[in-house]
């Protein structure tokens, strides 16, 4: 599954699940757009924006997981 983590209107972080598709994917950096927060997938990056700190790091993520058959390619 994809995670996304945050914390709505100052509450308690909380995290949540999207599945593990390409449809899934898109969902998961839509709300992750709306709270300017990063996409995971098992603990590693996999999206932090277009224009992230550490958006190299999460395409090496995406690339090296869908080698790896735990994600879809794309």
């Amino acid at each position: 599954m994809y995670e996304v983590s945050h914390r709505p209107c100052g509450t308690y972080e909380s995290v949540r699940a999207f599945p593990r598709t390409r449809e899934g994917l898109t969902k998961a950096i839509k709300f992750a757009s709306a709270f300017d927060t990063i996409v995971t997938f098992d603990g590693m990056i996999v999206w932090d924006g277009p224009h992230g700190a550490r958006s190299g790091e999460a395409v090496r993520n995406r690339a090296i997981l869908a080698l790896e058959g735990r994600i879809e390619a794309g």
